[in-house]
């Protein structure tokens, strides 16, 4: 809905599942985003969600590289995680 795009709905709506997050006591947030989506993978690494791992998603029709993107709730682990996954 390319009509909505630049009226902040997505980081509202981003916000307020971090809030929920730590409302809940959750330590990560995780999320699938398809590599070729740079204006979406741009949009979570100003919300400081890192890149993790890539996994492959195949269907009959497709086949499609996903970043997974992650975000710690308690704030300082997340380097750690990130770095181990690719030494």
């Amino acid at each position: 809905m390319p009509h909505f795009t630049g009226q902040k709905y997505g980081a509202q709506m981003f916000d307020y599942i971090e809030k929920l997050s730590r409302e809940k006591k959750q330590k990560w947030l995780w999320l699938e985003v398809l590599e070729q989506n740079k204006s979406a993978r741009k949009f979570y690494e100003k919300k400081n969600m890192r890149w993790y791992r890539n996994i492959l998603f195949t269907s009959p029709k497709q086949q499609s590289i996903l970043h997974i993107m992650v975000k710690s709730i308690n704030y300082g682990r997340i380097n750690s995680v990130c770095h181990a996954e690719t030494e």
